[in-house]
């Protein structure tokens, strides 16, 4: 009936859309083993999501159809609660992740995680729910131990890993959407009236907020520098695209900018984007301050900016026309 009403009522596309999405899901409750299957019914939701970007919800769901892949799964979770919309019941929702890994680690359940991903949810779970926090720094020590040498096994693979590590990463330094965070103080506002916000004082630096915020700002520097340390490394620029996306949206809120730009390994990037101009980058297309399109070929944008649509610091990435 949904497909029917899809194919003979165009007006309300985008509800029919969601509809076979969210039949598609109550499918897989039922029956998840088919691989194939799954990639079909996540299709719904994510032909939803391109239309409407900005509804949290929508990657809520797809997070929901992405297991076993949990790195997939935390950037749904972490995408869905920092959109322009958020999906706050998606703070409840994550738990089942994060408590399946954290389950693991302490001899309990049957969830089985390749090093690296394990070292980075469980990072995260440690983070999020406020418990067994002396075991964080050890799990970020076996992240950041592992990553190097996984970007070199997984090669290519590390263009879709590298862009979901990061935004969970930049979600993350966002305390996943919440109101106490000191960049979403400035991000928040701004967005809604469309002008930059400046800071309002000094946070209090032994306040939970921001000592959580301090740790996962580690972490993400600490990332950072080691895949800009894989100069030439072409399955990087995912990672390092968002990156630039990232700082060039935050760039926007000066008062945002003010609270991380202090920490960020300016050193490691001026030493990459040194090697990168000698490659012969046009510099005028760099300086202009028109948006770049392509001269003759239709326009396309990068499979990472797909992906970062509908993110709450990325709304001004793009002209309006």
């Amino acid at each position: 009936m949904m497909a029917l009403l899809y194919e003979t009522v165009p007006t309300f596309e985008d509800i029919w859309i969601e509809c076979l999405g969210d039949l598609a899901r109550y499918r897989m409750a039922i029956e998840d083993d088919d691989i194939r299957d799954r990639e079909i019914w996540t299709g719904w939701y994510s032909k939803a999501s391109n239309k409407v970007s900005t509804i949290g919800r929508l990657y809520h769901h797809l997070a929901i159809l992405a297991r076993p892949n949990a790195l997939q799964q935390l950037y749904y979770y972490a995408k869905s609660l920092c959109t322009v919309l958020p999906f706050t019941s998606a703070r409840e929702s994550i738990l089942t992740l994060f408590d399946s890994v954290l389950n693991a680690e302490n001899g309990q359940g049957q969830y089985r995680l390749p090093p690296l991903d394990t070292a980075f949810i469980r990072a995260y779970a440690h983070l999020f729910t406020n418990r067994t926090m002396d075991r964080f720094d050890i799990a970020v020590k076996k992240f950041l131990m592992l990553l190097d040498s996984q970007i070199g096994c997984v090669t290519k693979k590390f263009l879709e890993q590298g862009y979901q590590i990061f935004i969970s990463n930049t979600v993350a330094v966002l305390s996943f959407g919440s109101k106490d965070n000191s960049v979403m103080k400035v991000i928040v506002p701004a967005v809604a009236d469309k002008t930059d916000v400046q800071r309002e004082g000094t946070e209090d630096e032994t306040s939970p907020s921001m000592v959580a915020f301090r740790y996962t700002e580690r972490l993400n520097n600490s990332a950072f520098d080691i895949v800009l340390r894989r100069i030439g490394d072409l399955n990087c620029f995912s990672y390092i695209y968002c990156f630039f996306v990232f700082i060039y949206c935050i760039s926007h809120f000066s008062g945002a900018m003010d609270i991380l730009a202090s920490v960020f390994p300016w050193k490691s990037l001026a030493i990459y984007l040194n090697i990168l101009f000698g490659l012969g980058i046009n510099l005028d297309c760099i300086q202009n301050d028109n948006f770049p399109l392509p001269e003759k070929d239709d326009i396309r944008p990068f499979p990472e900016d797909y992906v970062m649509w509908g993110l709450l610091y990325a709304e001004k990435l793009y002209p309006g026309k």
